[in-house]
């Protein structure tokens, strides 16, 4: 079996909530050294809020994604056969079936788990009768699939 998709704990959408928040807390370092004499409380307890404010709330997202990974880890199950009942919805949403364990994403609404559908560019999972084995999770009465992997001698036919 290959690979053709597998969750990343540190997504891109992560590198950019950190890079944010580091400029920004640098704008608030930045500000509180140098402000005005007659400002001067008013604004160094701003700045002092809003970095703390910022530290919290990577501290709570990094919390956050770090305990889904651990929970995924530790209930990880496997299904393996044939695509059945996929439906792509107008809204983007898409589902299915394989062995009798449904699927259901819509675009973003997670991210750990796999949510790219046919809109999106490097969706992997083409429709009924393609043949996978899926890594997944269930959270909250959701299965969230954290790999996807294909018969090699099925990507060869996609190719020609």
């Amino acid at each position: 079996m290959q690979t053709l998709w597998e969750r990343q704990i540190v997504s891109p959408k992560v590198i950019l909530l950190i890079i944010i928040s580091v400029f920004i807390l640098s704008l608030v370092i930045v500000c509180f050294l140098k402000v005005r004499r007659e400002y001067v409380l008013i604004v160094r307890t701003l700045c002092v809020i809003v970095g703390i404010s910022i530290l919290c709330f990577d501290l709570v997202m990094t919390c956050t994604l770090v305990d889904e990974w651990h929970y995924a880890q530790n209930h990880e199950k496997k299904v393996e056969g044939m695509v059945t009942n996929f439906v792509s919805e107008i809204n983007g949403a898409e589902s299915f079936s394989v062995e009798g364990v449904h699927f259901s994403y819509p675009i973003n609404d997670n991210i750990i788990g796999y949510n790219l559908t046919a809109r999106d560019r490097g969706s992997v999972i083409r429709g009924d009768e393609q043949y996978l084995r899926l890594t997944y999770y269930n959270r909250d009465n959701v299965n969230i699939i954290t790999k996807i992997e294909c018969e090699v001698n099925e990507l060869d036919s996609d190719a020609k």
